[in-house]
């Protein structure tokens, strides 16, 4: 394929614009149709705070605060127990086991505070809102029984409460349509120009000459252009006597 300068694509757009139109509207009527084939995605978010339950002494709410930061780092990997999951199932009457529960559902603390965000994901709003809400208060309930595990008197110095319950998703997170039609139309404008590019680099036919252009006035016989006729030299002039 020959080098093509700038210059020369744009002329060459110019000229096979109908193809690269063409791939171009495709892509995105490909990507639209894609789309509304996937299946929705629901996400909803409850996020907990955990709290340090400040024991005797001046410095007492200063190390409850930073023993529950310390600690909320650890709490995002218990959404994998078996009883939080179970406890999550039975209470919303789940039809899916524990793996599938376990894969919809996203625990992080983030960096140097003490919270917990929830996420799960559903395939309606009221699923994942739902599942969100109920993850959360199994997970709590898990948290402060095992604080509690071997203290005095069996007081927990853990308190973990829900401080922003999920809101019901008013949207999918998924399938993006605006990114997925905006992909569809790069990969179209791509694939329509390099077919109008392989279009234009084909070789074309060369025409035939029909013997009309460029045609010398006398051929090689001497013959005249005109009928064909010979040329004859001029007469010399009679000499007088």
């Amino acid at each position: 394929m020959p080098d093509v300068t700038i210059y020369a694509y744009v002329a060459m757009l110019r000229r096979r614009w109908r193809i690269v139109l063409l791939a171009t509207v495709l892509g995105a009527a490909a990507a639209i149709g894609l789309t509304a084939l996937m299946p929705r995605v629901y996400v909803a978010t409850t996020t907990m705070f955990v709290r340090g339950v400040p024991g005797a002494g001046v410095a007492a709410d200063y190390q409850a605060a930073q023993f529950a930061a310390s600690r909320a780092k650890s709490y995002s990997v218990m959404m994998g127990n078996p009883d939080v999951l179970s406890g999550i199932i039975s209470d919303l009457n789940l039809q899916m086991g524990p793996g599938e529960l376990l894969s919809r559902l996203t625990v992080e603390n983030p960096i140097d505070t003490v919270l917990i965000n929830v996420t799960a994901r559903g395939t309606n709003p009221d699923q994942a809102q739902a599942i969100s809400v109920a993850a959360a208060d199994n997970l709590s309930t898990l948290i402060v029984r095992l604080e509690s595990a071997g203290v005095a008197g069996g007081k927990s110095p853990i308190d973990v409460q829900v401080a922003v319950p999920a809101p019901k998703p008013t949207s999918p997170s998924s399938p993006n349509l605006v990114l997925n039609v905006a992909v569809g139309l790069m990969l179209g404008l791509a694939l329509g120009s390099i077919s109008a590019l392989v279009v234009e680099s084909r070789p074309r036919p060369i025409e035939e000459d029909d013997g009309t252009n460029g045609s010398d006035d006398t051929d090689g016989a001497g013959r005249s252009g005109r009928g064909g006729r010979r040329a004859h030299p001029p007469s010399p002039s009679p000499q007088g006597s």
